[in-house]
């Protein structure tokens, strides 16, 4: 049976405040006619002064309560394969990483919410690996 073909990219694969963060993932999967990017992004960096909120090089969420999260969407078969962020695809494994603040999240993930993100990340995939062949 023909396996799934995984490539890991260097760029964020979403989010329209990715260059801030600190942890991007993107990973393509293809499958005989079909291309889905698995993209998780997080651990921004606040750019500026935002007081009296944020300081500028603050860890800020990317959403509420969200300090890192993972999504997929098809390709938009293009050269580079990018996302096309109309087309999301729907699963069922953790997709977040949250808590009410930076601090809240480096205790309950011992310090390494960039370890807990790419584990995240890596489920995701697994997941996806499947039912790109059909088979969940």
């Amino acid at each position: 049976m023909e396996e799934v073909k995984r490539t890991e990219r260097g760029w964020a694969g979403h989010y329209c405040c990715s260059r801030d963060c600190a942890f991007r993932r993107n990973t393509l999967l293809e499958y005989k006619n079909k291309k889905w990017v698995v993209s998780t992004v997080g651990c921004q960096i606040c750019r500026y002064d935002l007081e009296p909120y944020q300081k500028k090089g603050d860890i800020m969420t990317i959403g509420a309560n969200r300090w890192y999260e993972t999504m997929a969407f098809e390709s938009s078969y293009d050269e580079y394969d990018d996302a096309d962020v109309s087309k999301k695809i729907e699963f069922n494994s953790e997709w977040g990483i949250w808590g009410n603040t930076w601090e809240e999240v480096m205790e309950k993930y011992d310090q390494h919410p960039d370890l807990a993100a790419n584990e995240m990340h890596e489920k995701v995939v697994e997941e996806l690996m499947k039912k790109i062949k059909g088979e969940n």
